[in-house]
């Protein structure tokens, strides 16, 4: 075939309608979609627009992706999936001393320190949002804290809408900064009960004498930062919980929530519903618990069955993601960043992995998650081929 005969090949599979494209797009790997809109001059509108006509649920496909910083003061970031192996690298100039906060549906939540004067008593982050598929980038307003924070953010039709940083830990206080892309400074938000006593606390939540001590443990830090439409999920690290509301601006807590376990749990949203994880007592067996709203004011914990978490796959934080590809028939993998789970795991550098091949007892991948462990590596939700 001669170079002009390839060029009118190429030239007509890159007008291809993205209708059409979607019918492919939506079974490919991140990866494979990448490499298409490498040739395909339709291929990144098709992808990018599918996920505003059909968006995917929040980790809802069970493909773990692993972002490799080998170096943070370069270039490039490299990306693994532990399920396959597949590996793609990505060149972008702003990933360049930048680290990751979250991650959504191929969104990258980052921050990268800037210099500061030795005068400034803060330090001043730039934070952005970066999507290496679209090659999309959202710039938003630089942040000053003396402290490390959480961030999380929305996605409306598969854009940036709104971002939300909380302090990581604060010895007094819950304090939220929340920016839009076009907003040009963070707004500062406390409840107001962080100025009350702690009593007329109780009293305006409801709550009994015996919680108060609880509730002044629960505002004195985000343990877990979770959005949800125009809520932000403000928990501590046993699963009490107080809200947020963006657009009422409006403060509650949850009064009669109780914790589901006296130790600590992992919390994550899934589907646009709250999962807290946490091993049982003796470290034997995965528990999953979900938030259940019993009214405007109470809500409870309740305990999830095994065919509830079949073929999930969960990022709890950029360290621990839980995948279960049951239906499948893939793996289930556990990468606990403080060794929770200790029976029948493997230790590297301080974190405890655990990998189940449900096809193949014999063969096993820890090897790949110890290597990745070896190096600088965060969990990150990427797109997926669809389950259905």
């Amino acid at each position: 075939m001669s170079s002009n005969d390839e060029e009118k090949e190429a030239a007509h599979w890159s007008e291809l309608p993205s209708e059409l494209l979607w019918m492919f797009a939506e079974r490919l790997s991140f990866v494979e979609n990448v490499k298409m809109a490498s040739v395909c001059n339709n291929w990144r509108h098709a992808i990018q627009s599918l996920s505003v006509v059909k968006p995917q649920d929040t980790h809802s496909h069970c493909e773990p992706w692993m972002m490799v910083i080998k170096n943070i003061n370069s270039n490039e970031r490299e990306f693994v999936s532990a399920s396959t192996k597949e590996k793609y690298t990505f060149s972008h100039g702003d990933f360049r001393g930048a680290d990751l906060l979250s991650s959504k549906q191929g969104w990258l939540l980052l921050r990268r320190l800037k210099s500061s004067p030795p005068s400034e008593p803060e330090c001043c982050y730039t934070i952005f949002l970066v999507n290496p598929i679209f090659e999309g980038k959202t710039p938003m307003p630089n942040f000053n804290c003396t402290r490390l924070f959480h961030g999380v953010f929305t996605l409306v039709d598969g854009n940036p809408h709104c971002v939300v940083l909380a302090d990581f830990c604060k010895v007094t206080e819950v304090t939220l900064w929340i920016a839009r892309p076009d907003d040009a400074a963070w707004t500062k938000h406390q409840p107001s009960f962080n100025k009350f006593n702690y009593y007329e606390l109780a009293i305006a939540t409801g709550s009994y004498y015996r919680e108060v001590r609880d509730w002044k443990k629960l505002c004195s830090s985000c343990h877990y930062l979770i959005v949800i439409g125009q809520y932000v999920y403000c928990f501590d690290a046993i699963g009490r919980c107080c809200i947020f509301d963006m657009v009422g601006l409006v403060w509650r807590g949850i009064p009669g929530l109780e914790p589901c376990t006296e130790s600590p749990g992992y919390i994550t949203e899934n589907k646009g519903k709250i999962v807290l994880f946490k091993p049982n007592n003796k470290f034997t067996e995965l528990c999953f618990f979900k938030l259940k709203h019993l009214g405007a004011t109470t809500a409870r914990w309740l305990k999830m069955r095994d065919y509830d978490m079949e073929d999930e796959c969960l990022i709890f934080s950029k360290n621990l993601l839980f995948v279960n590809a049951k239906l499948r028939g893939v793996k289930e993998f556990y990468l606990l960043k403080h060794g929770v789970l200790r029976k029948k795991s493997v230790w590297a550098r301080g974190s405890s992995i655990q990998v189940h091949n449900l096809m193949d007892e014999k063969n096993r991948d820890e090897d790949l998650l110890v290597d990745l462990l070896s190096q600088h590596s965060v969990w990150v939700d990427l797109p997926g081929p669809s389950v259905n």
